[in-house]
């Protein structure tokens, strides 16, 4: 059962709060029954009688040595609190995500940088492979620009791959987006991500229950996934291995009550080991980015439908959206040969096209501006997923 949060909240001082938070061997669902067992230890003046009190309602016991470093590091986050590098959210606070707060083991304290009101939004996870095929990517992006759009939130793990696909698509539709991180909030990891990692810093907002300071470590992720399925309504799955951490966010998922959603895939393909399974196991397919939206609660719904722009975007299939639009033959020539599943270079084009550089370069322009194709780095282009 997940913890309840007490009537009255009781006070809390931020310095014994991190303190607790950072309790050696106490995991965060322990943390949680420690202070709802033993409130006083939040208020409790830090001094010998605080730490015996802590042995005595947690069983752990912190060595002099170890309460100075733990003290010592403590003030120097609440410094780096007071100068406004990054907030400090608890349990017991108004602020803290309310989905989150009722998850089994959630986290004592959470730090925050850019807005934290997106952590309380309709959130909706987004995550898969970090090796993921071009057809991933378009697909993770698009879905989470399409749901992005109706003003969801979306979360993921700022992980190469379908995560950082998945920012991407919140922020190209000037979207909300939360980024969890397995490592502390004032690290940027992967460096590849480092740009997008301002850009959320900008435009949406980074999380994590780690310590500032701390760098990623492999035991970090499965960790921090059960924050990234907490935060959100459901969890949609695109791309992943037999032995992904998307498979953990996913049963985290179910574990918290929440919806799971599943992006199909080649039967042939490692990628699509994953998703694949997970709806022979009741995970709802995705085929239409509404596909979501038909299984969120019906106030979300209500909440969300008026601002899902163009009612025809959902019927348009996988690659196709070129009805409406009156193509030169010159770019019916050129898109016919930029695939959504299959990244196409640029000389590729100027043999399969037989076109000249300019009229080639002008079809190309043409199309992306009608946000048919993107370009890709390389001089890759890649049909987008309407």
């Amino acid at each position: 059962m997940p913890p309840n949060p007490s009537p009255a909240a009781p006070a809390v001082a931020p310095r014994n709060l991190l303190l607790l938070h950072a309790l050696p061997g106490a995991g965060p669902r322990k943390l949680i029954e420690l202070v709802q067992r033993a409130p006083f230890l939040l208020a409790e003046p830090v001094d010998k009688n605080f730490w015996l009190f802590v042995q005595r309602e947690s069983g752990i016991a912190v060595t002099r040595a170890e309460q100075h470093a733990l003290e010592h590091r403590t003030d120097g986050i609440l410094d780096r609190v007071a100068r406004g590098e990054f907030d400090l959210l608890h349990w017991f606070a108004a602020g803290y995500p309310e989905l989150l707060r009722h998850i089994y083991d959630p986290p004592l304290a959470l730090f925050v940088r850019g807005d934290p009101a997106l952590l309380n939004g309709d959130c909706l996870a987004v995550v898969g492979a970090r090796h993921a095929s071009d057809y991933g990517v378009a697909v993770a992006q698009e879905f989470a620009c399409r749901l992005a759009g109706t003003c969801l939130v979306i979360v993921s793990g700022l992980a190469l791959g379908i995560d950082s696909a998945a920012h991407l698509g919140a922020l190209r539709a000037a979207g909300g987006t939360v980024a969890v991180l397995g490592c502390g909030i004032d690290i940027i990891y992967p460096k590849q991500s480092a740009a997008l990692h301002r850009r959320i810093l900008e435009h949406g907002c980074l999380v994590s229950e780690f310590p500032p300071g701390l760098y990623p470590a492999p035991q970090n992720f499965p960790i921090r996934n059960r924050i990234i399925s907490g935060l959100a309504l459901g969890t949609l799955i695109v791309e992943a291995t037999q032995r992904s951490g998307s498979l953990i966010t996913a049963r985290l998922a179910l574990e918290h009550g929440r919806e799971l959603f599943a992006v199909p895939g080649p039967v042939h393909s490692p990628l699509s080991v994953g998703p694949n399974y997970l709806i022979k196991q009741g995970a709802k397919l995705v085929q239409l980015w509404p596909d979501v939206l038909d299984e969120l609660p019906r106030p979300v719904r209500e909440r969300i439908r008026p601002a899902a722009g163009d009612p025809t975007a959902a019927e348009r299939p996988l690659g196709g959206g070129t009805e409406n639009l009156r193509l030169t033959n010159d770019e019916e020539a050129v898109y016919k040969h930029v695939l959504f599943d299959r990244k196409v270079h640029l000389d590729d084009l100027l043999h399969r096209t037989g076109l000249s550089m300019g009229k080639l370069g002008a079809a190309l322009l043409q199309l992306q501006f009608n946000n048919l194709i993107q370009e890709l780095p390389g001089q890759y282009y890649l049909r987008n997923v309407r």
